[in-house]
């Protein structure tokens, strides 16, 4: 349950993420955040594409890191669940599913959230939420999972 939680309070802090700095919940449970920008800001950045960087951090330096970055252009959040999970996460951040597909063995969900911020266009569509389960590893990300799942 408290995975949960964490995850709406990461939706809902998502809806400032272009504007305002992130404000992670501070947690003992083993969820690892990544952080998406446009341009270098760390030392530890791994590059992707183009100009987007990924620098990663577990959930208790979430904060100090998120607040060390620049041009914040997406987040993700990772950790165990099932199915079960996968789904409870979807209906506490009241996602519109807008697609859903499977890839060998992961499924992803694409949808809108109120709880996210702005949409970027993916797949002919407007999507500012995607959610995918492999092997009992639960991806979120806003507004898609740049990294991988």
């Amino acid at each position: 349950m408290k995975k949960f939680l964490i995850v709406l309070s990461l939706c809902l802090l998502l809806f400032v993420t272009y504007s305002l700095p992130v404000m992670l919940p501070k947690s003992e449970k083993d969820i690892t955040i990544s952080y998406f920008t446009k341009g270098q800001y760390s030392a530890n950045s791994i590059y992707l594409y183009d100009d987007i960087y990924m620098v990663t951090s577990d959930i208790k330096k979430g904060q100090e890191m998120a607040d060390s970055l620049g041009n914040i252009v997406g987040i993700s959040a990772s950790f165990k669940g099932d199915y079960d999970d996968f789904t409870r996460v979807i209906k506490k951040c009241k996602v519109a599913v807008q697609q859903e597909e499977s890839v060998g063995n992961v499924h992803i969900i694409y949808g809108i959230s109120e709880n996210c911020g702005k949409p970027t266009y993916a797949n002919g569509m407007n999507i500012n939420f995607q959610i995918a389960i492999r092997d009992n590893v639960i991806t979120v990300g806003t507004p898609l999972i740049m990294g991988s799942y």
